[in-house]
C-alpha cells in the first residue's frame, strides 16, 4: 500500500513538472495583444520580462515568422520577420 501511495505521489509530481508553468491572467492578456500585433505585421515587440520575450518569440515562430530576442539596458526587444 505504501508503495502504491508513493508511486502515485511521484507520478503526480513528475506530471506537474513536465506540464510546465501555467500563464498568469496578465501574461495571457499580454500574449493575446502580442498575437494581434504579429497578425497586424508589427516587427518589434518590447517587454521588460525575459519570460515574456521568450513567449513572444515562440508565438511568432508558431505563426511561421522568425524571431530574435535582443537585450537592451532594461528591456528585451523581440524582432519579428
Amino acid at each position: 500500500m505504501k508503495k502504491l501511495v508513493l508511486t502515485v505521489l511521484i507520478a503526480g509530481c513528475a506530471g506537474t513538472l513536465l506540464a510546465g508553468p501555467e500563464l498568469s491572467q496578465a501574461d495571457q492578456k499580454w500574449l493575446e495583444a502580442v498575437k494581434q500585433k504579429i497578425a497586424a505585421g508589427k516587427t518589434t515587440i518590447s517587454t521588460p520580462s525575459a519570460e515574456r520575450a521568450r513567449l513572444a518569440a515562440e508565438l511568432a515562430k508558431k505563426h511561421g515568422k522568425t524571431a530574435e530576442i535582443q537585450k537592451r539596458d532594461t528591456v528585451y526587444l523581440v524582432m519579428v520577420d
